[in-house]
């Protein structure tokens, strides 16, 4: 079985957003195995050195990675927040956001 590894990306928010971190990771020579918002898998870790020219790469479009744990959990809430506002008829939102952010994370919410 494929151990796999995602990395974490700040400030992506639209599809435009995972065509030009697609675009980074092609120009890079990485292939993910899923792009999607806010995350990228991949299906072995890169090292440290590939994953500062990464960021750098990554900021130059106006991104960047997230290391810890917090900034990631944020990422996450800010991702599903957005992804709810464009997909409304998608998500059944008969509960309060602080509920949703939990059960969706799977971390309480305090």
């Amino acid at each position: 079985m494929k151990t796999q590894t995602s990395v974490f990306i700040k400030n992506m928010v639209c599809r435009r957003c995972i065509l030009a971190v697609e675009a980074v990771l092609e120009s890079m020579s990485i292939t993910p195995i899923s792009v999607s918002l806010g995350e990228v898998k991949l299906s072995t870790p890169i090292s440290e050195a590939k994953l500062l020219e990464l960021d750098n790469e990554l900021k130059r479009k106006g991104f960047e990675l997230i290391g810890d744990d917090k900034s990631v959990l944020l990422e996450k809430a800010k991702t599903l927040i957005i992804e709810v506002i464009h997909h409304k008829d998608e998500f059944d939102l008969r509960t309060n956001w602080s509920d949703f952010l939990s059960e969706r994370l799977g971390v309480d919410y305090a």
